[in-house]
């Protein structure tokens, strides 16, 4: 008899997780695709409620057969879908219906909207998704670069101190208005690993800016966010604030890939990204309901 509950083998969870994202047809965008960098999102940085209102597993003796996560921020009232996850060789729909069911009946206050990043190829949940009320919102490009093909060149990017603070706040807001980290956000995950660089005019002002994390022991980095002020555009900003993004992640012996997202309709930053070596990786489909 199928069972739902909230995660008791973190470790268990975590592979099945790790087998189902890896396969294209099962893909979720932003998940993770290895087991121990999942388990580390899970325990410490995946939702704002605890495991039993953010994650419920479907299993039968002992065998999981689904999971689906609620990645919940509860000051904006918001939640980012993890899945639902479920075998391939079971009943998609009703399994799908009752780890939601589950997990809906434990939130402690209504959601505004759920956020979905469907892999283009993952039929099954996208076809889940618009049966229950989920509306496409736009697709977005996973690019990746490879340190082997990476040349260094030296640039005017520079660390950012707290004198570009007010020009970088506000770049950010009107470039990003509704976004998963805010400007205070980012300012405040800054530390050995995560680094923010800058261009200045030379008056505390920035012409650009480029977000960067690194997690050296999951062998990963991400460009989380690059962003040109309008009066700067097209002057070569964007390439040098790349260039100093990989050089910085590719200092890492560990990191020999790094990834980022872009908007498919975006194609000024794909032109920049594929000139500074980016190559396509996966296509996300995103849903709103």
């Amino acid at each position: 008899m199928l069972e739902i509950n909230k995660p008791t083998n973190l470790t268990k969870l975590s592979t099945f997780l790790e087998t189902l994202n890896n396969q294209p047809i099962s893909h979720i965008g932003y998940c993770g695709q290895d087991a121990e960098e999942i388990k580390y999102t899970i325990l410490h940085e995946f939702s704002d409620l605890d495991l039993e209102h953010s994650f419920a597993v479907a299993s039968e003796l002992d065998t999981i057969k689904g999971a689906l996560g609620f990645d919940i921020d509860e000051e904006e009232r918001t939640i980012e879908v993890w899945g639902p996850f479920v075998l391939e060789s079971e009943q998609y729909k009703e399994i799908a219906d009752a780890m939601w069911k589950h997990l809906v009946s434990k939130l402690p206050f209504e959601i505004k909207t759920f956020e979905f990043f469907v892999g283009k190829e993952n039929f099954r949940t996208r076809e889940y998704i618009r049966e229950t009320g989920g509306v496409e919102t736009g697709q977005h490009l996973i690019l990746t670069a490879k340190k082997e093909s990476f040349c260094s060149k030296s640039t005017e990017v520079v660390e950012y101190d707290h004198s570009f603070k007010e020009s970088f706040e506000a770049l950010h807001t009107v470039t990003f208005p509704e976004t998963y980290y805010n400007s205070s956000e980012i300012l405040s995950r800054l530390d050995k690993h995560n680094r923010l660089m800058v261009v200045g005019d030379g008056n505390k002002k920035i012409k650009g800016y480029v977000y960067v994390e690194a997690e050296p022991s999951f062998n990963d980095g991400t460009i989380e966010y690059i962003a040109v002020s309008t009066e700067y555009q097209k002057q070569g900003v964007g390439t040098q604030l790349l260039q100093a993004a990989l050089q910085y992640l590719f200092s890492y012996e560990s990191i020999t890939e790094i990834t980022l997202s872009v908007s498919s309709g975006n194609d000024e930053a794909i032109g920049l990204y594929k000139s500074c070596g980016f190559d396509l990786k996966s296509e996300l489909v995103a849903y709103r309901k």
